[in-house]
């Protein structure tokens, strides 16, 4: 598979689909565009409400779902449940979903990403009760700035 890094100038998400071995459709390419804005992290329902604001056909839920489903089997996105039960989606770069948490407004469901791993708390307890530590998932929930300001 080509990294995405060493891709030409011109070639883009066409090209992803054709390496994982997905057919390319208007629906799938917009998909991807949604998910590569800001990094967004984003659930059906969100892709969905996007789509409709900006006037994207990418098919009823059910179709978006099936998308989703289909670049998390082949690599091209990676989902994490959400505290409030939500599966979002973030798109994959080069192969490789980069560790990172999240930020979840439990207003607006924005999410965020927190770059930062305070994995240092988890090791040292882990190895004080002898847990070998294999994966974590670290969610903060709150008010974005927006609603914040809205509650004001």
């Amino acid at each position: 598979m080509k990294s995405t890094a060493s891709r030409k100038p011109g070639e883009g998400d066409s090209a992803v689909l054709k390496e994982h071995g997905l057919s390319v459709t208007q629906q799938r390419l917009r998909v991807l565009e949604l998910l590569s804005k800001d990094h967004a992290c984003l659930g059906v329902d969100d892709l969905v409400a996007l789509a409709k604001r900006k006037k994207l056909d990418l098919g009823d839920w059910s179709t978006v779902f099936r998308t989703l489903k289909t670049f998390e089997e082949a690599g091209l996105v990676d989902a994490f449940l959400s505290a409030d039960g939500v599966t979002r989606y973030e798109r994959v770069s080069d192969g490789h979903a980069h560790h990172h948490h999240h930020f979840v407004c439990r207003d607006c469901r924005a999410v965020e990403s927190l770059e930062e791993c305070p994995t240092q708390v988890f090791e040292k307890a882990a190895k004080r009760i002898g847990f070998k530590v294999e994966n974590h998932t670290l969610e903060v929930q709150g008010l974005c700035h927006d609603c914040q300001q809205k509650t004001r």
